[in-house]
C-alpha cells in the first residue's frame, strides 16, 4: 500500500450550474434542476454521462451531454454528499459527510449501499477508484485515508501523522500511488 501527500492549493467553488466549454466557443451552462443543490463534485462514466454530488439536496445528479436532460436520484440516507467517482463497472460512489459513510450507487439497478465507517465522527470527503478496484477516501475529522474493499465491504484506516490534518481530496495514479491532499496539514 503505497500513500503519498504533497503541497497544493486546492481551490473549490460551489456553482449553482453545470459548465461545458470545448475551446473553440463559449461556455454552456446548464441549470441543475433542484435549486440550491450546492453541486460539489464532478465526475464521468464510460458513456461520458456527467454525474455530481448535490451536498445540499442529498442526491446524485446525472446530465446526459448528447440530450441535454437531468435526471437526480434521491440517497435514502442522512446526507451531504461531497466527494464523488465511478467504478469500472459504472457504480457511481460518493463520500456522504453527514452519514458517515461510503455510499455505492447502481444506475442499472437504481439502488443505493450504504458502507459506514468505523471511525465515529470521521466526515468522509474525497474519494477515489483505484486501479485495483478499491475504494480510497479521506476522513476531514478522522484524520485518516480509508480504504473500502466492494467485494466484502470491508473498511480498513490509515492514520496520518500529522495532528488535525483535514485530509480531503485524494486520488490515485496508474502507479499504485495514493494521493491526498492535508486541507489542514498545509501538505
Amino acid at each position: 500500500i503505497k500513500l503519498c501527500l504533497f503541497n497544493v492549493v486546492c481551490l473549490v467553488i460551489f456553482p449553482s450550474l453545470i459548465f461545458a466549454a470545448d475551446f473553440t466557443g463559449p461556455i454552456d451552462e446548464y441549470a441543475i434542476p433542484t435549486p440550491s443543490s450546492n453541486p460539489v463534485d464532478i465526475v464521468t462514466d464510460a458513456s461520458d454521462n456527467i454525474w455530481f454530488s448535490e451536498q445540499n439536496s442529498n442526491k446524485l445528479g446525472k446530465f446526459t451531454a448528447a440530450t441535454q436532460t437531468f435526471e437526480e436520484f434521491d440517497i435514502p440516507y442522512k446526507g451531504s454528499p461531497v466527494g464523488i467517482a465511478v467504478d469500472s463497472n459504472s457504480i457511481i460512489w460518493t463520500a456522504l459527510s453527514a452519514d458517515n459513510s461510503i455510499v455505492s450507487f447502481s444506475p442499472a439497478e437504481r439502488k443505493f449501499k450504504r458502507y459506514r465507517i468505523p471511525t465515529s465522527d470521521a466526515v468522509p470527503y474525497g474519494i477515489a477508484i483505484g486501479k485495483d478496484a478499491m475504494i480510497w477516501f479521506t476522513e476531514r475529522d478522522g484524520n485518516k485515508i480509508g480504504r473500502l474493499n466492494a467485494r466484502d465491504g470491508a473498511i480498513k484506516e490509515y492514520p496520518i501523522p500529522t495532528a488535525n490534518s483535514q485530509p480531503s481530496g485524494i486520488a490515485h495514479d496508474a502507479e499504485g500511488f495514493v494521493w491526498f491532499i492535508e486541507s489542514g496539514g498545509n501538505k
